[in-house]
């Protein structure tokens, strides 16, 4: 299987299944600007003052919001309960606040909120309102993408390297081996080295193309492995087959995209057969990102089980009760 139509077909997967991660959205943008303006609204109407957020966790997820932080006053101290509900309480308030919002109709709104909590006050909100799952362990930071995931992004980091290099290292064997020496056979009948070029996309089509096919194919790919990339580094650690078939996809990517840019084509090796039929030569990048894709296509129904599943048992709940 060739790069470009895979990876046209991978980065729509990609988009799908990391649609259902949890991020957390960049500093003063428009979307967490949007966010703390909605949950400041009935923060100060609760605590009757003027309110600065200074945000602890905000995690965004399939159009729902998840904020948690200290609420203080302009001039950075704790705000005055006087005139408020904690006013001859003021020791059962701690300095916190949570939010819970939704976007709906292009404008997010609170569907609840919390303040002063002494405990976990927003553990069971993801089943009262069906947000989602991934909220219910916010004060761990699960689900959001910190400074401190770099570390064991490093080990799908190493993942991708490595494929990349036996990728890259089996080419190498297969143009200086299999070209001159002639096919190799594996397994009698089954499995067989053969040495192939291909300048086009999959089983051959838009081969012959020219520097045109060459470049165009090689922009596709890359920005197909600029998205991949990019869902990479927004997927939470909880993810770990989101994870491993991304990691997968930009690896076969990059061993493909580097060929092509390179040489002009795509080497090829393994030839699979069954009987006098041959499967299309592919090679070890090709193998990637079809696992890649594969992963994330068994994530898409394994999480819409899992829900569904989920919400038979908030369903049995009701009844029973």
């Amino acid at each position: 299987m060739r790069v470009a139509i895979l990876t046209i077909f991978c980065a729509a997967l990609v988009a799908i299944s990391s649609a259902q991660a949890a991020y957390i959205p960049e500093k003063n943008s428009a979307e967490r600007v949007a966010i703390l303006s909605a949950l400041r609204v009935p923060v100060e109407r609760d605590l009757k003052q003027k309110i600065v957020f200074v945000v602890g966790r905000i995690s965004v997820q399939k159009g729902w919001a998840f904020v948690s932080g200290e609420p203080q006053t302009a001039t950075g101290t704790r705000p005055n309960l006087k005139g408020t509900a904690w006013e001859d309480t003021p020791d059962l308030f701690d300095d916190n606040f949570f939010g819970l919002l939704r976007k709906q109709r292009g404008k997010w709104r609170v569907v609840t909120h919390a303040l002063g909590c002494t405990d976990v006050c927003y553990l069971d909100w993801w089943q009262t309102h069906k947000a989602p799952r991934t909220f219910s362990a916010c004060r761990k930071g699960l689900g959001e993408v910190k400074k401190s995931d770099f570390f064991w992004r490093l080990g799908y980091l190493a993942i991708i390297a490595s494929v990349f290099m036996i990728d890259q290292v089996t080419k190498a064997w297969a143009a200086r081996s299999l070209r001159f020496d002639g096919d190799r056979s594996v397994i009698a009948g089954f499995l067989n080295f053969a040495y192939a070029t291909n300048t086009g996309v999959a089983f051959s089509m838009l081969d012959d193309q020219g520097d045109a096919g060459r470049w165009g194919l090689s922009i596709v790919a890359i920005v197909a492995g600029v998205l991949v990339l990019y869902f990479f580094w927004r997927t939470p650690r909880s993810d770990d087959r989101v994870l491993g078939g991304l990691a997968l996809l930009l690896a076969g990517i990059a061993g493909n995209v580097v060929d092509r840019v390179r040489l002009g084509f795509v080497i090829d090796f393994i030839d699979v057969q069954f009987g006098n039929w041959h499967y299309p030569t592919f090679n070890v990048a090709d193998m990637a990102i079809c696992v890649g894709a594969g992963l994330l296509v068994i994530d898409m129904f394994v999480s819409k089980k899992n829900q569904n599943s989920k919400v038979e048992t908030q369903k049995s709940e009701v009844r029973s009760a």
